[in-house]
């Protein structure tokens, strides 16, 4: 959840100007019981009164009656929730006497007073950086703080009910910024939150207002200072709430404060050994059981911002791969397999029906499966965790299924990277790709999405991958059937990673070593489809000439040796093609050649006489027909 905080309480609208003959009233009336009543005149008319009278109840807080002091403050609450009038009253002369009633020792004779004290200061504050400024330049955060611990393991209605205010007074104060949320810091607010967090965890039913309050209060902290860590018991505390509540929006609260601080190391280790990918994943599961049940049609929205937000935490976790093995074991992998099949149905029933009534929105569906795919990609980084999600067999039919209707190209990126990381080392895998010619077809197509970079890089190199993979087989001979798939390799001879230049360069030689030798696939009847008519056809068409004269051109002096070595041995095979070599021709790859060869001094003798053997063949086998 991005942080955007709203205020606590109510604006109202703006005031009329007030009038001296208000004020004379209420100065001149001398019975006690009348000047209650016009006092609470005023409270009823709230925002809405319309005199300025703040000189008179700036005088009627230091009265000898008790209850003309609890009705004065009671009146400035009121009257400040109107915006206009916020500013006349946030003044020393009426924040200072209120912050001296809130220093006093909190009994049950003047807990009401308390109360509308604390709800005074939170009404100031509110969208008012004077009224936080003078709250600050008197003390009045250690005050509340104070306050704040005088009512911790008190449990009655009135303590429970000023721990509440003084909290959401705070709230507002801090919500100011940075200046304002360091002098909670500095006040010791945040011991105070955990042991208050820690009381409602103890609690049967916890009260979800005070405990929405101060995770709201740590979200400004997080958002004011991102660099801030909590100590780790505040975190703990978070995610013990996170694991009783059933609330939405409290659970939407306590991941983005858990995403937040994952930013830290420690964090990540802390969530880890307590479980709390685990418990995320549960929290998750619990969500989606209730949407099915039609539980949450008023908090749909809040649930599938949860659901992001723990999509999000858990992929932030998984950036540790120390801990991706041990995920595997406690089955988060097939948790997010679960979340990542509910989220495809749904996009799936958007295409088939575009008329049905939707559960979800089409842009919560893209980003819950943007951030499942990339905590799944994160997952079987580790070989061993490749194996294991190969050898459940589960993943790849599920994520290959998916891939030909996936239409947001976030998605696509995604999802391309984690079968990418699915199919390395794993043939089985690689050859599930190349059997299945709808998902064959759509990585091909995402090789040509030129506008959408993510899915356009991420193609190609899958294609890559499963080729090197498909070297002992001869499932090698889809990627060749599958218009756009060679293409697509050949385009990303010319991406400025030599990386992924490399890949696509040993790619393409294993299918011209496969393809040009002139066989029928072993163990088959003769074919008819001419694998080296389609293959030189393919290359020719993807103008395989110029993306090489490109790729030596712009790389001279940095190419790795290695990559030149592996494009060498490329361009020797396929030179030795009359129609391939004319191409090279046309293009000047040879003459590209000649100048990379003298201008590359750390080359040994033999890559040099092997580089001037290419130019040869180039040359001689180069004729037009």
């Amino acid at each position: 959840m991005s942080l955007n905080m709203k205020n606590v309480l109510i604006i109202g609208s703006s005031a009329k100007k007030s009038t001296s003959l208000e004020t004379l009233v209420i100065q001149n009336i001398s019975n006690l019981n009348d000047l209650k009543a016009k006092l609470n005149d005023i409270i009823q008319a709230g925002k809405d009164y319309e005199y300025d009278v703040s000189s008179c109840l700036k005088n009627l807080l230091s009265h000898t009656d008790a209850d003309i002091v609890v009705l004065s403050v009671q009146a400035i609450s009121e009257l400040v929730k109107c915006e206009d009038k916020r500013e006349t009253y946030a003044q020393k002369e009426i924040i200072e006497p209120i912050i001296n009633i809130l220093d006093k020792e909190l009994h049950s004779g003047n807990s009401e007073l308390l109360k509308q004290c604390c709800r005074a200061l939170g009404n100031l504050c509110c969208n008012c950086d004077a009224a936080r400024t003078v709250i600050l330049e008197f003390n009045g955060v250690p005050v509340l703080v104070k306050l704040l611990e005088q009512t911790l393991g008190k449990s009655d209605a009135n303590n429970d009910e000023i721990k509440l205010l003084a909290s959401k007074t705070l709230l507002n104060f801090a919500i100011g910024g940075s200046e304002y949320s360091e002098a909670i810091v500095q006040g010791g607010l945040i011991d105070v939150l955990h042991k208050t967090l820690l009381l409602e965890l103890d609690k049967d039913e916890m009260c979800d207002d005070l405990v929405s309050t101060c995770l709201l209060i740590l979200s400004v902290i997080n958002e004011n200072t991102p660099e801030f860590l909590f100590e780790e018991k505040v975190n703990k505390a978070v995610l013990n709430v996170l694991k009783e509540t059933d609330n939405v929006e409290i659970s939407d609260l306590c991941l983005d404060h858990l995403h937040l601080q994952a930013e830290h190391d420690s964090v990540k280790t802390m969530l880890a050994v307590e479980g709390g990918v685990q418990l995320v994943c549960t929290r998750v599961e619990a969500l989606m059981r209730r949407r099915d049940a039609g539980d949450l049609s008023a908090e749909g929205a809040e649930a599938d911002a949860v659901l992001k937000q723990a999509c999000d935490l858990i992929i932030i976790v998984l950036t540790g791969d120390d801990y991706c093995a041990q995920m595997m074991q406690d089955h988060i992998f097939d948790k997010l397999l679960d979340i990542f099949e509910v989220y495809n149905a749904f996009g799936l029933r958007m295409l088939k029906e575009p008329e049905r009534a939707r559960p979800v929105e089409p842009a919560t569906v893209s980003k819950v499966q943007h951030a499942v795919l990339a905590a799944l990609r994160n997952l079987i980084v580790p070989v061993p965790n490749k194996r294991v999600a190969a050898a459940k067999g589960r993943a790849a039919p599920l994520l290959l299924s998916a891939l030909p209707h996936v239409d947001d190209h976030h998605v696509a990126y995604k999802l391309l990277a984690a079968i990418r990381m699915l199919v390395d080392g794993q043939e089985s895998v690689a050859r599930q790709l190349a059997t299945n010619r709808e998902a064959l077809s759509a990585v091909a197509r995402w090789g040509h999405a030129g506008e959408h970079a993510g899915a356009a890089g991420e193609a190609p190199r899958l294609l890559a991958w499963a080729g090197k993979q498909l070297r002992h087989s001869d499932h090698w001979r889809h990627i060749v059937e599958v218009e756009g798939c060679i293409s697509s390799l050949v385009n990303m001879l010319i991406v400025c990673h030599s990386v992924m230049q490399n890949e696509a360069i040993l790619a393409l030689t294993l299918l011209a070593i496969e393809s040009l030798n002139k066989k029928s696939p072993s163990n088959e009847s003769p074919s008819d489809f001419d694998y080296e008519k389609s293959f030189i056809s393919q290359l020719i068409k993807s103008e395989i000439g110029k993306h090489v004269a490109v790729l030596i051109e712009t790389n001279n002096a940095k190419m790795p040796k290695e990559v030149a070595e592996n494009l060498l041995a490329f361009l020797d095979i396929t030179s030795k093609n009359n129609k391939l070599a004319f191409d090279y021709k046309e293009a000047k790859v040879n003459e590209s050649l000649k100048k990379f060869c003298e201008s590359r001094k750390d080359f040994s003798d033999d890559l040099k006489a092997c580089i001037n053997g290419v130019v040869a063949s180039i040359s001689d086998n180069g004729k037009a027909e």
